[in-house]
């Protein structure tokens, strides 16, 4: 064989093995992309929901502070958070 062909073989397999890495590493940096967004999706629907439990939290201290420590305001809080919870379970 000669110098010429080994040459035109060598490039051949090196153009091909390029393109595989490429397309490999799209695929890659697109599964990438998905699991970022998904992240970013769950840290807002986190950020949500901790407002909503500092709010209810805070509705909780006032009922204190007006009616003094009862029972009743720990499972109004519970059943406030937890309701939010398995609601939105329920939609999924």
């Amino acid at each position: 064989m000669t110098d010429f062909a080994q040459m035109h073989i060598f490039f051949l397999v090196t153009t091909v093995a390029v393109a595989i890495s490429g397309l490999l590493l799209a695929f890659i940096l697109f599964k990438v992309y998905q699991i970022l967004s998904d992240v970013e999706h769950i840290s807002h629907e986190m950020s949500e929901e901790s407002t909503l439990i500092r709010g209810d939290i805070s509705d909780a201290r006032k009922h204190i502070r007006e009616q003094g420590f009862q029972m009743k305001i720990l499972s109004t809080l519970f059943r406030s958070t937890l309701g939010r919870f398995m609601h939105n379970k329920k939609h999924k």
